[in-house]
């Protein structure tokens, strides 16, 4: 797993009787490493040096989003970055959507094993440089491509390209400024006033002739 700067061996991982076997070319001395070689510390040291070099054969290196992997046989239930969890079966397969810490467990209860591993943004989405029109064209297949930019006039035109109504219809833009106009004229007060007083000068003409007969 690891060699010094003379090429020799430095960390080794090797199985024997079923067993995975950890061998240090150090014997943990101040003298003989710069790691920390305090008996406080060892235990430490050993946890780090047993989870990096994956005794555990799970999981073999780092993901991608988007790529499926392989879970181990003993998995059970999942937890994703966001805390959701869910059951799953040994050995399948699964795909993250997105980049984070996951971590799968076993499904038996007596069992304590778990694993977390992390998820990372696709090598590809970290590259900077521009994308020419054809790679997109043939990145999303069958799908219409627009480009646009780099000015906000030119992102402006090519986002609102495509409308989904059609224009209104002038007549219909002038039917609907004519009701806007008949009912403001019916709504005006002086001439609901005046309409109340013809009223009551009817209903009194009326009364009075009447009285006369």
């Amino acid at each position: 797993l690891l060699r010094s700067t003379d090429g020799a061996p430095w960390l080794v991982r090797t199985e024997a009787g079923g067993r995975a076997i950890l061998l240090l070319a150090s014997p943990l001395v101040p003298a003989a490493t710069d790691l920390p070689a305090h008996p406080a510390m060892i235990p430490f040291l050993e946890a780090l040096l047993v989870q990096w070099s994956h005794l555990s054969g799970w999981p073999p290196s780092d993901f991608e989003a988007g790529a499926p992997l392989a879970l181990p046989a003993w998995a059970g239930a999942l937890r994703d970055p966001d805390g959701a969890s869910w059951s799953v079966e040994g050995g399948s397969l699964f795909t993250p959507l997105r980049a984070g810490i996951y971590e799968v467990s076993a499904s038996d209860q007596d069992d304590a094993r778990a694993a977390e591993f992390a998820v990372n943004v696709p090598a590809s989405e970290l590259d900077p440089t521009p994308v020419l029109p054809g790679a997109l064209e043939e990145l999303f297949g069958d799908r219409p491509v627009h480009p646009a930019g780099p000015d906000e006039r030119a992102w402006s035109d090519g986002i609102f390209r495509a409308r989904r109504g059609r224009d209104v219809a002038p007549w219909l833009a002038v039917l609907a400024l004519a009701l806007v106009g008949a009912e403001l004229f019916l709504a005006t007060p002086g001439r609901s006033r005046r309409s109340e007083a013809g009223v009551d000068l009817a209903a009194g003409s009326e009364s009075s002739s009447r009285v006369s007969t």
